[in-house]
């Protein structure tokens, strides 16, 4: 009876060390500058990774004030070495972001594609292309 239950809890121990969890990813941006009507690169981000690794959903500052919580991303690359999200926002012009994680040590950058607005010679939201470089924590 003791084998049988031993033999039991073991088999569970193994399903459960088995299953693939999502991965979340926390990533701080301190050189990004601060939001307002001119730059929106947000200063953190985090970003989960569904168990299959192939959908996952984004969320920081702007998405918020844009959509009001987390949106779906897409993932363009995912290896041992890279993870990389892309999505864009529109609120009165389309944004394009693109978030890099480089494993195993989780550095991390953003950049944004501002393209111009039709018929404004400045670009709203600042420059046409900004980044930052940041960290990343897995929780």
């Amino acid at each position: 009876m003791r084998f049988a239950l031993a033999l039991a809890a073991a088999g569970t121990f193994a399903s459960w060390s088995s299953v693939a969890l999502a991965q979340t990813y926390i990533c701080n941006f301190p050189r990004a500058a601060p939001l307002d009507s001119q730059h929106i690169l947000p200063d953190q981000s985090t970003v989960t990774l569904d168990a299959s690794g192939e959908t996952a959903t984004a969320h920081d500052p702007v998405i918020e004030i844009v959509h009001g919580g987390p949106i779906e991303v897409r993932v363009s690359h995912n290896t041992d070495k890279r993870l990389t999200v892309k999505w864009e926002l529109e609120r009165d012009k389309r944004v394009f972001y693109t978030l890099s994680i480089y494993r195993p040590a989780l550095n991390a950058d953003i950049q944004l594609d501002n393209p111009p607005s039709v018929g404004n010679g400045a670009p709203k939201y600042g420059n046409d292309f900004q980044g930052a470089k940041g960290q990343c924590v897995e929780r």
